[in-house]
């Protein structure tokens, strides 16, 4: 017995200290599971529908109702019969109803234009929550019925995060409910991460490279280190890493058959990163310098073909690489493929996608733009900066396209200056049109200072340069000196406050392990960042206060209207 006892303990204490399901990649989005209107007992149409030209927008309401139903078929039933015979409709006028189990229900088609938003309906898909948020909380398996559902909007018609919004953000009115207007902040932030980012609601990573001085070029010391590394990492709260795959200076951190190891290895460092993160349940990206090849000099790859170098002062070749370089743009997608296609990441991101500082001439891009443009670019040199920016945008979409083809769920993203003005204009880095154009899964700011005031300023630019069409994520700066934990902390609750930011990436790994000051702040700030979000308004863009809001006549007759249709049901 006493035996047994020990063994219950042992099971008991293994269970809790255990680390966790490992993190699966990025998994398809696909359409959810849907009661068909033959399913429930749908009246047909009275009237031809009109036709949605396209679809770029998702409004959420509640019916009103009662919350205390046991059929919810027939209330989607008594639903349909007010709005055709009370409201003179041609059908029920929304296009989706949930109800409180997360059964999803049709209703108008979705190609047909809806009666939901008085003036707004053309494009816009209506979702009605079964019930009264006004008085009751959603439920969880409402919720995640209502993200499976704007996910798969997102995903199959390309509608714009900040076009998930209330009733209430277009007209006077309560709907979709107090409760349920507070968490559509979470359905944006659950959905951007289900199609596009990381995380579970608002995304918390860091940076990793395995480069300094920090790290052992002993193998053993070094599993011992990265092992620390990742647990200190987990408890602080991340749930994402940022890998460094291929760095400035050209060497790579993974057994590659086109690029030099980093001398610092001989072993393949990724490889073991990925799988022990998994065991932890951490997700792994992978960062990759792109046009960086030696950064301060050329690499010796680059050294070999001086003919791609951009130019500094007195034409001196830079270890930087000139984006109309077809050989090395082909270069880089196949090592990008060789990394998507020998490990378990989760995605790829681009970091140096953009001109270096001291930037001269450009030699090939020049030429071409000569062939192509018949003109010499002194002759027209807002022309050639433009024409440069497209080219670093193709090495983007080549990359992209490349990734997408051996999995499309594998995320394509991008570090970038924070100011979008000054990246495109200095840089030739157009990363605010990659976004709109979805060249890019989500960006993530370089947004390193230790001002608040100042990282406030960042985000609301980038924010209105994105369009919150897809996620922003934000940099924070834990490498600086100057980097206080009160400051480190303003920063995270800023960014966890801003409408269109998803999530923050800290700089860096070795910054985070070197203080505890900063993985405390961290460590807070994760476990009351849902809390914080919730807080938050719900509306996407000047939504009106809550205040000023009243159920108005309207909504409480139709709510009385479909209660007495109810109890009349045969």
């Amino acid at each position: 017995m006493r035996a047994a006892r020990w063994l219950l303990l042992g099971l008991l204490v293994a269970l809790a200290f255990s680390p966790g399901p490992a993190a699966q990649a990025p998994q398809p989005v696909s359409k959810p599971r849907i009661v068909t209107r033959s399913e429930w007992g749908a009246r047909p149409p009275r009237c031809e529908f009109e036709s949605n030209p396209c679809i770029n927008a998702v409004t959420v309401h509640h019916t009103a109702t009662s919350n205390e139903y046991s059929d919810a078929r027939e209330v989607v039933r008594a639903i349909q019969r007010y709005h055709q015979d009370s409201r003179g409709w041609c059908d029920i006028g929304y296009h989706f109803l949930i109800d409180r189990d997360g059964v999803i229900y049709e209703g108008r088609p979705l190609w047909a234009v809806g009666a939901h938003v008085r003036g707004r309906n053309v494009g816009n898909v209506g979702v009605a929550l079964i019930g009264n948020y006004e008085e009751a909380q959603v439920s969880e398996r409402q919720m995640t019925a209502l993200v499976e559902l704007v996910s798969w909007l997102v995903k199959e018609y390309g509608v714009p995060l900040g076009n998930i919004r209330g009733h209430r953000d277009y007209a006077s009115t309560a709907c979709p409910g107090r409760h349920a207007y507070a968490r559509l902040r979470e359905l944006r932030l659950r959905v951007a991460q289900r199609v596009y980012g990381f995380g579970e609601v608002f995304g918390l990573a860091a940076w990793w490279g395995v480069y300094s001085e920090r790290w052992s070029s002993e193998r053993s010391e070094w599993e011992r280190q990265v092992d620390e590394a990742l647990r200190a990492l987990k408890e602080a709260g991340v749930t994402t890493v940022f890998f460094l795959a291929k760095g400035p200076w050209g060497y790579v951190y993974y057994n590659s058959s086109l690029a030099p190891l980093s001398p610092k290895y001989s072993w393949d460092p990724l490889d073991y990163v990925v799988r022990r993160a998994r065991e932890l349940g951490l997700s792994v990206h992978v960062y990759v310098n792109a046009l960086s090849e030696g950064e301060t000099k050329p690499s010796t790859l680059l050294a070999e073909h001086l003919e791609w170098a951009v130019r500094g002062e007195n034409d001196k070749p830079m270890g930087w690489v000139d984006p109309s370089a077809e050989e090395y743009v082909e270069y880089l997608v196949r090592l990008v493929l060789e990394i998507v296609r020998r490990y378990d990441v989760d995605g790829v991101q681009l970091d140096r996608i953009r001109l270096p500082a001291g930037a001269v001439r450009l030699p090939l891009s020049e030429a071409r733009f000569r062939e192509e443009r018949g003109l010499d670019p002194s002759q027209d040199p807002a022309g050639f900066r433009e024409y440069v920016a497209e080219r670093v945008s193709e090495v983007v979409r080549r990359v992209r396209d490349a990734v997408k083809s051996v999995n499309p769920s594998l995320r394509v993203s991008v570090a970038v200056m924070p100011d979008p003005a000054i990246a495109r204009g200095k840089y030739c880095q157009d990363w605010a049109r990659w976004l709109r154009e979805g060249l890019v899964d989500f960006v993530v700011i370089m947004s390193y200072t230790s001002f608040p005031a100042k990282f406030k300023e960042y985000l609301a630019a980038a924010v209105r340069a994105s369009g919150n069409v897809r996620p922003v994520y934000a940099g924070v700066g834990v490498h600086l000196s100057s980097m206080t934990p009160r400051a480190m902390a303003e920063e995270l609750e800023a960014a966890a406050r801003a409408e269109g930011v998803y999530g923050v990436v800290l700089f860096n790994v070795d910054s985070l392990l070197a203080r505890r000051e900063p993985r405390g702040a961290l460590r807070s700030f994760s476990e009351g960042v849902e809390a914080l979000v919730r807080q938050g308004v719900g509306g996407s863009e000047s939504p009106v206060k809550f205040w000023l809001l009243v159920m108005g006549p309207a909504a409480a007759a139709a709510a009385l209207a479909i209660a007495l249709l109810l109890r009349r049901r045969p």
